[in-house]
C-alpha cells in the first residue's frame, strides 16, 4: 500500500530534530558513564507513516445463492456475480469482506436484466461497531459506478452487503453485481513512549549493560493497529564518531545497540540498525495497548583519542498502520 511523509522541525530542549508530522516527539536522555569523566547519551524520537487514501477492493465473499460470488471484487466491470430474484421478492444477501480499514464511503457497480425497471430498490449495509449498518436504501443506478456515503461517518469497516427487490407479480428478473470499492481514508498511526529518561551508571568500554526489559512503554494513542520498527544513527561528540554497527557487534570506535521485549522470552533481539531495511520491534499493536521493552548497549572495544566528550546518538521509532 503507498506510504508518504510529511516533514516538520521541532526545537525540544534545545535540540533541533527533524521528525515526522502528527505524532508525539519523546526525547529519552541515556546518561552513561563511560569513565569518571565521560558520558554516552542516547535520544529516543517518534515517528509515523501514513496511509495513503484510496479505493480497496474486498478480499472475500460469502453468496447465499448468488452465482460466481467473487466476480464482485475481481477488479473488473465485465464479469458479475448473478441472482434471478423471485417475483416480488428480495434477493439474499451478496456478503464482501476485507481486512479492518477506516473507511468513510462504497461505490459499487451493478446492471440488471433488460434494464430491470422491476427491481426497483436496493439495500447496501456496512459492517462496523459490531453489526452491520444500512448506508442506502433506495432506487438502482445500473451499468456505471455509484457511491454510497456511511451516514455515520469514517468507521471501521470490515464488510458490505447489498441485496435487491423486485416488485413484480409474476416474473424473476436477473440482477449483475459486477463490483465494490471501498474507499480507506487516510490513517494516522501514533504511539506514545515513556518514561522519558534513563541514567546508566559506570559503562566500561568492551562491556555491555542494559535497561530492564520493560522499563520503557510503547502506547498506541492511534486510531488503527500499528507496527513500530526501530532506526539509529551514529554516535558523535567532539571530533570523535563512533559508528553504530548494523549487527550490532562491537568494533574500535564501534558500538552496537538491541532492544527487546517484555514478552515470553524477555530476550534482547532486536538490532537497533542505522541502515535501511530496519527492524521490527513491535507488531500488529493495537488500539490503546501498550509494549514495554528495553534497550542494550555493546560499547566499544577500544576508542582511541576519547577524552571523556559527550557521544550522542538518536534511536527512532517509526509506526506505520498494520494491515
Amino acid at each position: 500500500m503507498p506510504r508518504f511523509k510529511k516533514r516538520l522541525k521541532l526545537i525540544l530542549s534545545g535540540l533541533l530534530v527533524t521528525t515526522i508530522a502528527a505524532v508525539m516527539l519523546v526525547l529519552l536522555p541515556f546518561g552513561v558513564e563511560i569513565s569518571t569523566t565521560g558520558f554516552l547519551a542516547v535520544r529516543l524520537s517518534s515517528s509515523v507513516v501514513l496511509a495513503a487514501p484510496g479505493w480497496e477492493s474486498p478480499t472475500s465473499s460469502t453468496g447465499n445463492g448468488w452465482t460466481n460470488p467473487d466476480n464482485a471484487w475481481d477488479e473488473s466491470t465485465t464479469s458479475y456475480a448473478l441472482y434471478d430474484v423471485d417475483p416480488v421478492s428480495w434477493s439474499p444477501w451478496l456478503e464482501l469482506h476485507i481486512a479492518e480499514i477506516q473507511c468513510d464511503k462504497v461505490q459499487v457497480f451493478v446492471g440488471l436484466e433488460k434494464d430491470g425497471v422491476n427491481i426497483d430498490s436496493m439495500e447496501l449495509d456496512a459492517y462496523y461497531d459490531g453489526s452491520y449498518n444500512n448506508i442506502y436504501t433506495g432506487v438502482v443506478t445500473i451499468d456505471t459506478w455509484q457511491e454510497y456515503s456511511i451516514p455515520a461517518g469514517e468507521k471501521a469497516v470490515t464488510a458490505i452487503q447489498a441485496r435487491f427487490y423486485n416488485n413484480h407479480g409474476a416474473q424473476s428478473w436477473e440482477v449483475y453485481f459486477y463490483e465494490a470499492d471501498l474507499w480507506e481514508v487516510e490513517a494516522i498511526p501514533e504511539i506514545a513512549n515513556t518514561p522519558g529518561s534513563y541514567n546508566y551508571l559506570v559503562v566500561d568500554v568492551s562491556s555491555t549493560t542494559q535497561t530492564a526489559i520493560n522499563y520503557f512503554q510503547v502506547e498506541n494513542i492511534g486510531d488503527v493497529m500499528v507496527d513500530v520498527t526501530i532506526q539509529g544513527i551514529d554516535f558523535s561528540g567532539g571530533d570523535d564518531t563512533w559508528i553504530l554497527s548494523d549487527t550490532a557487534t562491537p568494533g574500535e570506535n564501534i558500538a552496537g545497540l538491541v532492544a527487546g521485549l517484555d514478552d515470553a522470552d524477555d530476550t534482547f533481539d532486536t538490532v537497533v540498525k542505522k541502515t535501511p531495511t530496519y527492524n521490527t520491534l513491535i507488531d500488529d499493536l493495537d488500539i490503546s495497548l501498550t509494549q514495554d521493552w528495553g534497550l542494550k548497549i555493546y560499547m566499544p572495544t577500544t576508542v582511541p583519542g576519547y577524552d571523556g566528550q559527550v557521544m550522542t546518538s538518536e534511536i527512532t521509532l517509526v509506526c506505520s498502520a498494520s494491515y
